[in-house]
């Protein structure tokens, strides 16, 4: 019976949520549309109104959360926004749990996630590593590092439709700033190095590329606390963390920041 209860308490919990999937879906595919069409600028217009859309459901999914503190659905629901949370959102989502709640490690997982994310939090320094690169040449991140004054590490892959999506506006503040002492070093998630060198080629991207290829089972991911592509980290060339996840126009914006003439 209670397990009954617990269903129907997650479906309800997955019912009062479902507005915002239906509207972030119907904006999503205007978006599409546009950007089928060549129409950039209404495709950038749409992508905002997305990105806003995405944030109404993680702040309606966190208040459903608090409002039900006690209710194992609604923890449940944490999976479902974590990855785009900061490890301060997620403590403080923790914190207004019930007790028998994080007594009974539901929750476990996301307390070992705020952990990694501190460690690598702004103003943390970057762990080290080294990965082969197109060629199968080994490049070691602190040596990019060492000759650039800023560089994103960017997480992506061939097969991830937003990644692609992307890309182009990393060419374009790549084009910007590269001669200013901007670098990227792109570790990708692929499998297939065919599919990786393609998708380097088509979509122009002119900068140090390195991967495993073992998909998400390259321990640099778990070390960055990544757990969602596209991802990035931006880092000085001391390895000092200075921002994330910074997409579109706000990385021009950082860079421009960092990088004044």
């Amino acid at each position: 019976v209670s397990g009954s209860h617990t269903q129907l308490q997650y479906q309800q919990a997955q019912q009062d949520l479902r507005p915002f999937d239906q509207r972030c879906r119907e904006i999503a595919a205007t978006q599409q549309e546009h950007k089928a069409k060549g129409d950039n600028t209404a495709a950038a217009y749409w992508q905002q109104q997305l990105d806003t859309c995405w944030q109404s459901k993680v702040t309606a999914t966190i208040q459903y959360i608090k409002e039900h503190n006690d209710s194992y659905p609604a923890a449940a629901l944490i999976k479902n926004i974590s990855y785009t949370l900061s490890w301060q959102q997620l403590e403080d989502i923790l914190s207004s749990l019930a007790p028998t709640l994080l007594s009974s490690g539901a929750v476990d997982t996301y307390q070992q996630r705020i952990e990694v994310l501190k460690k690598t939090d702004k103003g943390t320094r970057a762990p080290d590593f080294t990965r082969n690169n197109e060629q199968d040449k080994p490049v070691n991140l602190y040596s990019v590092l060492s000759k650039n004054k800023v560089v994103l590490l960017d997480f992506w892959a061939s097969w991830c439709v937003p990644c692609r999506r992307e890309n182009p506006n990393l060419v374009a503040a790549y084009e910007q700033y590269h001669a200013k002492g901007f670098e990227i070093v792109a570790l990708s998630l692929d499998r297939q190095k065919a599919d990786w060198l393609k998708a380097i080629k088509e979509d122009g991207l002119g900068w140090i590329h390195v991967s495993k290829l073992q998909y998400w089972n390259d321990p640099v991911i778990a070390q960055f606390g990544i757990n969602a592509v596209p991802a990035n980290v931006l880092i000085g060339s001391d390895g000092t963390i200075l921002d994330g996840n910074l997409k579109g126009d706000q990385l021009k914006k950082r860079l421009g920041e960092l990088l004044q003439d």
